[in-house]
């Protein structure tokens, strides 16, 4: 009887055992992955990096668990050169979706850190990844975080790709360690930002045309700043300059109060002015104001054609010589004949216009064309003896 018991009770813990087992292995696969998501990748006479991993058994769900990765390396081999990243749509994050699992977001507060750490002879690296723990169901779950790969980059320029362990979790609610759990309230609203790039073209625009408008109002300003140029005046023909300056000095008070001896000066200069400017003396290297009689004399004599009324020319300027350098005193009417002398060497000596319709050529010192047509030249003035009587 005693050994029937003990058969029976042998037989119920076998039987109870392959029950639990069965069980067990229904769980694990529930929870595993049901894809690949990591293939490792040795070059040929690459040694592949030791990994240490740590992961937690338990966390909250909805909540951070962090994945960390010790590997130790060669110098010459640099981990997760590009950083850690899931691609959005890869078979990588469907993976971790179906497992319950995704990737904190690096703006959230805790992005992945890859932390390098030189050895003596060996290179450690210490990777953490956070990730988020999104249970379907509510209470107690299981879930197996899938491998997860990492690329290794090596100093001849080939990559090697090694894979992480599956780690099972258990995912509580977070208010199971609360007897009567109560909601909680909705967290502070945060700041969103949204992308208006219609905006950003006219902001740029905006910016733009203030640019340009003060660059345009400097521009303008400066311009203002400018002095203005005083007018030009025409420039007169010799002739009318010169009788301009005459008719001057008859209408000032030299030729009724005085002094006689500045009226004959600055008529003098007048004429020697107009007849530097008349022949062009200037080329020569002479100015009229700068000649002796004897010099305009001897210029006007190698002119040609040859210079009208050249002997009233000549006394006239021997005249003036004479109330300049010897001291005689002129009387009125004698200045007054002076002025007369001189108006009349202005005109004897000015180009006359060819008649309109004439087809004769003007002559060598005739003005340019488009010039005022100056008054015929009149009669030699008569002899000295003549005007007296």
């Amino acid at each position: 009887m005693k050994t029937r018991r003990t058969l029976s009770l042998f037989t119920f813990t076998v039987s109870a055992a392959m029950v639990l087992g069965a069980a067990g292995s229904a769980l694990a696969d529930r929870t595993a992955p049901t894809t690949v998501t990591c293939e490792e990748k040795l070059p040929e006479g690459a040694t592949r990096p030791k990994l240490t991993e740590t992961f937690p058994g338990e966390a909250v769900a909805g909540h951070e668990a962090r994945l960390e990765i010790v590997v130790t390396h060669g110098r010459g081999e640099t981990v997760l050169p590009n950083g850690f990243k899931v691609v959005p749509g890869s078979d990588m994050e469907k993976a971790l979706a179906e497992a319950g699992f995704a990737v904190a977001e690096a703006s959230g507060g805790s992005p992945p850190k890859v932390d390098r750490q030189e050895g003596v002879s060996e290179v450690t690296t210490n990777v953490v990844v956070p990730f988020v723990l999104l249970p379907t169901k509510s209470g107690k779950a299981s879930l197996t975080l899938p491998q997860m790969p990492l690329t290794v980059g090596r100093a001849n320029g080939e990559t090697m790709t090694v894979c992480t362990q599956m780690h099972l979790v258990t995912a509580s609610d977070p208010t199971a360690g609360e007897e009567s759990p109560k909601p909680h309230p909705n967290p502070p609203p945060r700041p969103q930002i949204e992308d208006w790039p219609l905006m950003k073209w006219i902001l740029a625009g905006v910016v733009l045309l203030l640019v340009l408008a003060a660059i345009t109002a400097w521009w303008v300003r400066k311009q203002l700043r400018k002095p203005v140029p005083a007018a030009e005046s025409l420039a007169r023909l010799p002739w009318e300059e010169a009788l301009s300056e005459l008719e001057e000095i008859r209408r000032s008070p030299l030729l009724v109060e005085g002094p006689y001896a500045e009226l004959y000066d600055r008529a003098s200069d007048v004429v020697r002015k107009y007849l530097g400017a008349r022949y062009g003396f200037s080329g020569l290297g002479f100015e009229g104001l700068d000649t002796t009689t004897d010099e305009m004399l001897t210029l006007l004599k190698r002119v040609r054609p040859q210079v009208p009324s050249l002997d009233v020319v000549r006394k006239f300027l021997e005249e003036c010589d004479l109330v300049k350098f010897a001291r005689v005193e002129p009387s009125r009417f004698a200045c007054g004949d002076a002025l007369q002398m001189a108006e009349d060497i202005v005109r004897a000596t000015t180009p006359v216009a060819p008649a309109p319709g004439s087809s004769a050529e003007p002559p060598a010192d005739a003005p340019p064309p488009g010039g005022p047509t100056p008054p015929p030249p009149p009669a030699a003035p008569p002899p000295p003896e003549a005007r007296a009587a």
